[in-house]
């Protein structure tokens, strides 16, 4: 008996954590370091006096610029995005959350794809096609992003991101990384000092507040981040989220209705230049590391 117990003490032992109640397979913490690359002094659209110029030369002095992120979603694959009946019957519904490959920013009952708009219905014809139920995407962690980040000069680095809940992680995997977003928000001012003279020699105030309600910008990983007792336990991610200097081209602003000298771009003024920037927005590349660590 003595012999027996002996035996069950040191299996036990060798086990460590493996056997703790409520130990995870994996402790999550991340970092998020957002910016205008753009707008900084050595960048190719800057001038020297500290006005950024658009792909149709028109120039803007930014006087704040802001991106309010939700979240960053560390996200795996799960099961059918359908119940069984839902499969049963061939019903299917797209997932904004998870758009096809070339996809990104759902929002307003349309994807940006590849600098298209795409409607909601049309990418469930192309994700549901045949009746059969599209693969969900589980979220296996979740940081929250507190404040809004800063996005000119160096930017805003956020070091310390907060878990939703625990940051023990289950077993299981990961495939990709989102980062949820809420709004854009810019102060600057217009001007136009090509030979066009678009403007009339007049300035204008311009001020853009755009709620992106929740659509995502994502990293796919090159491999699957497996999270089990065989992988180190630590995984940190840091990522830089460097929005595109791309961002304010393509808009006409002296075709914007304007009220005085001032110019608002948001829901309800000049629709049609946000869903521009919001596309420009979705060009952004994500830049994610991942640390692995005992």
């Amino acid at each position: 008996m003595r012999t027996l117990t002996l035996t069950l003490l040191l299996a036990l032992a060798a086990g460590g954590c493996t056997f703790e109640d409520g130990v995870g397979f994996a402790l999550l913490s991340g970092k998020l370091y957002s910016t205008f690359p753009g707008a900084q002094a050595a960048s190719a659209r800057m001038s020297t006096d500290g006005w950024f110029k658009s792909d149709n030369s028109f120039e803007l002095k930014l006087s704040a610029m802001t991106l309010k992120v939700r979240d960053l979603r560390l996200q795996g694959g799960g099961s059918s995005a359908g119940s069984s009946a839902a499969s049963s019957s061939g019903s299917c519904t797209f997932d904004p959350a998870n758009p096809p490959a070339g996809c990104s920013l759902c929002h307003g009952d349309h994807c940006h794809c590849g600098g298209k708009l795409v409607s909601y219905a049309e990418l469930q014809k192309q994700v549901c096609g045949g009746g059969t139920a599209a693969a969900s995407v589980a979220t296996v962690g979740r940081l929250l992003v507190s404040r809004s980040q800063a996005l000119l000069g160096t930017g805003t680095q956020n070091p310390d991101l907060t878990c939703d809940g625990s940051c023990e992680l289950k077993q299981g995997s990961a495939s990709k990384l989102s980062v949820v977003l809420d709004r854009l928000q810019l102060t600057a001012e217009l001007q136009d000092r090509s030979v066009a003279n678009r403007l009339a020699g007049k300035t204008y105030k311009v001020a853009v507040t755009l709620d992106l309600a929740g659509a995502a910008l994502s990293h796919t990983f090159s491999s699957a981040l497996t999270i089990d007792r065989d992988s180190p336990y630590m995984l940190d991610l840091s990522v830089k989220l460097p929005v595109t200097d791309t961002l304010l081209d393509g808009i006409e602003w002296h075709k914007l209705a304007a009220a005085g000298d001032s110019i608002t771009i948001d829901s309800t003024n000049n629709k049609s230049a946000g869903e521009t920037i919001v596309t420009s927005l979705a060009s952004t590349a994500l830049q994610v590391v991942v640390t692995r660590d005992e």
